[in-house]
């Protein structure tokens, strides 16, 4: 029943699949839940090519394998059905560029509230020095989840010049889906936060000179 707020970066075809579920807490942190999912051929197979942890990282509870060698959207959809039972998701972030009938038919069905978020510098960037800044603070508990550990870690940031800053997928080493998916809940909860505290002007009176 706790409040949250989602991000879902949904695999084309055979990539790995996020949720992101964050719980603002009244400190001003949160607390992260991270879902994780890959298609099981492609997951078998990228553990002996790449030497990535996917097979010990299912076994731990990490990530969920879906069957198949392509991503079972509707896998995706039972989860965040799932999700949406136990907690009160105000509303949950996704690529607008990779939107898909798995959104149209979570919106449509009402199983949560589904935003679409721009990948760009003006959405990607305050999201992501604000969660640089949680991380520096210890205001972001992951329960050391080993998937974003690694995933941050293949993090590279794009910049553009006036200092605004994104990861960039195209140059980061391996997969970072779970930090778009974060992001992407952390601008919702920005967001939120935003209009809930008003503009500065509501409670005053305007003089015009």
């Amino acid at each position: 029943g706790k409040t949250c707020f989602g991000g879902l970066d949904l695999a084309s075809v055979r990539d790995v699949t996020c949720i992101t579920l964050l719980f603002p807490k009244d400190d001003g942190s949160y607390d992260l839940l991270l879902y994780n999912f890959i298609p099981q051929d492609n997951a078998y197979i990228r553990t002996e090519r790449d030497k990535v942890d996917y097979v010990r990282w299912k076994d731990e509870g990490y990530i969920e394998f879906t069957p198949g060698d392509v991503c079972d959207y509707n896998f995706i959809k039972h989860k965040i059905t799932e999700l949406s039972s136990l907690f009160d998701i105000k509303m949950m972030g996704y690529d607008r560029w990779n939107s898909s009938q798995l959104v149209i038919d979570i919106t449509e069905e009402g199983i949560c509230p589904m935003i679409p978020v721009g990948q760009g510098f003006k959405t990607m960037s305050p999201a992501s020095k604000e969660f640089e800044t949680l991380i520096l603070s210890n205001k972001i508990r992951h329960g050391g989840n080993p998937i974003l550990r690694w995933m941050m870690s293949n993090v590279v940031l794009k910049i553009d010049p006036a200092s605004n800053i994104k990861p960039d997928k195209s140059k980061s080493t391996e997969k970072i889906d779970g930090i778009i998916s974060t992001l992407m809940a952390l601008s919702e909860a920005m967001q939120n936060k935003n209009d809930n505290n008003g503009s500065g002007y509501d409670d005053k009176e305007i003089f015009f000179i």
